[in-house]
């Protein structure tokens, strides 16, 4: 068997990415409609299993990441298979310095790590922000978080389970900075939910 960073990415990278963009696209264009990450007929995309990794992660960062976007991982990822393989097929740099990555993934959920530790973009240029990727274990049992916005037609209900209620409170300052600030996709399995920085929470 080949080292995890050598086994395969996409088995067709044209088509197989510019679907998991689109379902990144839908996502972040419909807050709080969960997106499937998987081929045309519904089926998984074929790709490794890499410990602490959702497959919906994995198949976003092989679309999305390049040598132009450097990535943070939660200490969980660093220390795993994830590094290795993300650097063989994408060339991106995975680097602990919070303020310089495009994309910052979470294993478990939001730890804590401090969101205005990371790019937020400038008033000129509020697309220059970091993107949180955090996977929950899913997106139905937690409590629920009522939340506005554009691509949302009256208001969504948002149950994502294990994640911290920090998170919450970091989300309601983030949502101040608009139209800087950080956006957020989380992630269960081969689903995920949008939840860009012009959404807010209601109290």
């Amino acid at each position: 068997m080949p080292q995890v960073s050598t086994q395969p990415g996409f088995t067709h990278p044209v088509f197989d990415s510019q679907r998991v963009f689109r379902a990144a696209a839908m996502a972040m264009a419909r807050p709080g409609q969960p997106q499937s990450v998987c081929r045309a007929d519904g089926s998984p995309l074929d790709l490794p299993r890499i410990e602490a990794v959702h497959p919906a992660s994995l198949a976003l960062l092989l679309a999305l990441a390049d040598l132009d976007t450097p990535l943070w991982l939660d200490e969980r990822l660093r220390t795993g298979d994830l590094p290795a393989y993300l650097r063989f097929h994408t060339g991106a740099e995975i680097t602990p310095e919070r303020p310089a990555v495009s994309f910052a993934l979470f294993a478990d959920g939001y730890d804590g790590a401090y969101m205005e530790d990371f790019t937020i973009g400038q008033e000129a240029y509020p697309e220059l922000s970091t993107t949180l990727l955090i996977q929950v274990s899913d997106l139905t049992s937690g409590a629920p978080h009522r939340v506005r916005g554009p691509g949302i037609q009256t208001a969504e209900t948002l149950r994502p389970g294990g994640l911290d209620t920090r998170f919450w409170t970091e989300w309601r300052l983030n949502h101040t900075l608009y139209p800087c600030g950080l956006d957020v996709m989380l992630i269960a399995g081969h689903e995920i939910l949008g939840l860009p920085r012009s959404v807010h929470e209601e109290e």
